[in-house]
């Protein structure tokens, strides 16, 4: 029973690994189709392709280079078959690898071709399997080959049977030859006491080695127990012993980790002082910085005011200069014209009185240009001493933002060191944790080592005088047999040679079975027959629960079919039920051949039953030692079934 496939870059499928069951129905639907049908979903990649050619490295009708995955190089099946109490694990890879595994031990050879007969070897060969294992649309009903191709077909399972038949025929032939009256070979006296005194010799050595035979079976049923029990405890301390060395590595490794980490721990500083450092110049600063904006604005407040003085200078020193023009253009009128800017007569005494207010204008405006002269030094003074005070502040807060950063980065720097040091204070607590638990593990371990160890010294002395005697018993048993055998010879030489008393052969003897084994041939014809017969009472046998019956004859149409109260022809059947019978006859052959074990693949052979011939087919499936794997649509909900769908989107098929 395959247990688990595997694919790799293998058609559709990019990496995909399932377990399977007894009973696996594969249905599927390709969205990459704008139908959104099951065609191309990948289903014959799983069902078919992907075994055949793991099992046998050959899918029909495909190349193997086109197995491959496009896009990747290389594809790869992986099956993992449990046959009886052996577990095989098969990996072909394409372009040409194989590796076999038996209960985890690699399988030697030094070909594929060596490898490919150990696995015909246990699991059949591909042209049986392809023939009679699988149910595919495209293969052979041998129901409808008629019954002279049907009997071709089955002589492949008899050949091996009448070849016997033949062998035994010529031997007895040869006898019958050799024991002629004229060729007589024993030429001994006849003597019945002797004959008696054999068989009594006979009867006592076969007593007597049936009894060292048994007790030969019971020391190896004892000695199977022992070497089971041996065998147990011998693994068991290789993995113990395994368990505790791992161990002891993982306690170095952890050892080496605790130094490591020690090495790495640096010193933990505490930073509480210097991050309340940090904030009182925090503080500071931008108490200072405060200030600065109360100095700034005073500097502002300052610069309008010399702007103010200013404006009032330019203003004073134009006020005296147009009062100095208009004295200068009074001196330029004549006497007796009218003044342009009063419009009184100008005479000497308007002009002295004109020229006297002008200068007390004048005295009044120097006056005052020398007070905003004076108030614009003062100002300024002022002015350069807040600028001075301004580049003070600037280079103390420079001072305190250098502080600062530094010591962010200094703190930034602890707080690592910090973090650093708690990541390799929880890596050596948990190192020194685990330490502990394995130092506690191991000592279980070694107390184990100690019990295995005086179990496997007792059970090696057990074996060791188990062998001992076995081998005197084979000693014993081997010197009987030869006794049996050399009686037995005798008895045999003797009761032949009575047989000359009554009977001699004669020429005429040999003729019968030389023409017994010329009509050999024409009765297999007649034995094929009496073969149908066989296999029709194992089909009947599993049709039993869905109400049909078949005979098969040597009739041209060699089948007839009950139905219920129906009696059918073959070809009256629909192409499900002859789908359907096709199918159950192969399991009656595989039944009729011995085989009770393997798997069987049903590539939409099976497309052509309905629900519910499917259903019924699915119930003798279950009654039947084999695996299977079955490609259909639109199952109905049944018990005891593992459903697989597959679905292919943009270029891949996913379960």
């Amino acid at each position: 029973m395959i247990k688990s496939i595997g694919l790799k870059n293998f058609e559709l499928f990019k990496l995909t690994e399932l377990t399977l069951d007894k009973i696996n129905i594969i249905s599927g639907v390709n969205l990459d189709d704008s139908q959104a049908s099951s065609n191309g979903s990948g289903k014959s990649t799983l069902a078919k392709n992907a075994i055949t050619f793991c099992l046998y490295g050959d899918v029909v009708g495909i190349n193997l280079k086109d197995l491959i995955r496009i896009g990747t190089k290389e594809a790869e099946i992986t099956l993992v078959i449990q046959k009886g109490n052996d577990a095989y694990k098969i990996v072909r890879t394409i372009p040409a690898g194989l590796t076999i595994a038996l209960n985890g031990k690699e399988i030697e050879g030094n070909t594929n071709t060596i490898k490919q007969k150990y696995i015909d070897e246990r699991f059949g060969d591909y042209e049986f399997f392809k023939k009679f294992r699988m149910i595919d649309s495209k293969g052979i009903n041998l129901l409808d080959l008629g019954i002279t191709n049907l009997r071709k077909e089955l002589m492949n399972f008899v050949d091996d049977l009448f070849t016997g038949i033949r062998k035994k025929l010529l031997a007895d032939k040869l006898t019958r030859e050799t024991f002629n009256i004229d060729k007589r070979l024993y030429k001994f006296s006849l003597s019945p006491r002797r004959l008696n005194v054999l068989e009594k010799g006979c009867r006592d050595i076969k007593i007597t080695s049936d009894s060292i035979r048994r007790e030969i079976e019971s020391h190896q049923i004892a000695d199977t127990k022992i070497n089971s029990e041996y065998s147990g405890n011998k693994k068991t301390l290789e993995l113990l012993t395994e368990n505790y060395d791992n161990n002891l590595n993982m306690i170095s490794k952890n050892v080496k980790n605790i130094a490591e980490c020690n090495q790495q721990m640096t010193f933990d500083a505490d930073t509480s002082e210097l991050e309340a450092e940090q904030d009182t110049i925090e503080s500071l600063y931008d108490s200072i910085l405060e200030d600065r904006e109360i100095l700034q604005k005073n500097i502002e407040a300052i610069n309008m005011k010399i702007y103010s003085i200013n404006e009032t200078l330019s203003r004073n020193s134009q006020d005296n200069i147009r009062v100095h023009n208009e004295i200068t253009e009074l001196n330029n009128v004549e006497l007796g014209t009218r003044c342009d800017k009063c419009g009184s007569i100008v005479d000497k005494e308007h002009r002295e009185k004109y020229k006297e207010d002008k200068y007390k204008i004048l005295v009044s405006l120097d006056y005052e240009q020398a007070e905003s002269k004076e108030s614009l030094k003062a100002v300024e003074i002022e002015l350069i001493n807040k600028r001075e005070e301004l580049l003070k502040i600037d280079s103390t807060l420079a001072d305190l933002r250098k502080n600062v950063d530094e010591n962010n980065k200094l703190i930034k720097k602890l707080n690592s060191e910090k973090a650093e040091n708690a990541k390799y204070s929880a890596l050596l607590d948990t190192y020194t944790k685990n330490n502990a638990s394995l130092n506690e593990d191991n000592l279980k371990i070694d107390s184990k080592i100690k019990e295995l160890r005086l179990s496997i010294s007792k059970l090696e002395k057990e074996l060791q005088m188990s062998v001992f005697i076995t081998g005197k018993l084979n000693s014993d048993s081997a010197i009987s047999q030869n006794k049996l055998q050399k009686t037995q010879e005798y008895l045999m030489k003797l009761k032949e040679a009575f047989k000359f008393i009554d009977y001699k052969y004669t020429a005429k003897d040999v003729l019968l079975y030389a023409e017994a084994v010329r009509v050999l041939d024409s009765f297999a014809g007649y034995y094929i027959n009496e073969w149908l017969s066989q296999l029709a009472v194992i089909m009947n046998d599993l049709l039993r629960n869905v109400n049909m019956h078949v005979e098969f004859n040597a009739d041209k149409e060699f089948i007839k079919i009950k139905n219920g109260e129906n009696e059918l022809k073959y070809e009256q059947l629909s192409s499900g039920q002859k789908c359907f019978l096709s199918s159950v006859f192969k399991l009656a052959i595989l039944l009729h051949k011995g085989e009770d074990e393997g798997i069987i693949i049903a590539d939409e052979g099976l497309g052509n039953m309905d629900a519910i011939n499917f259903v019924k087919f699915l119930e003798i499936c279950k009654t039947l030692p084999y695996q299977y794997f079955i490609i259909y649509q639109n199952l109905p909900d049944l018990e005891e079934v593992n459903k697989i769908n597959i679905t292919r989107k943009n270029g891949e098929s996913t379960i």
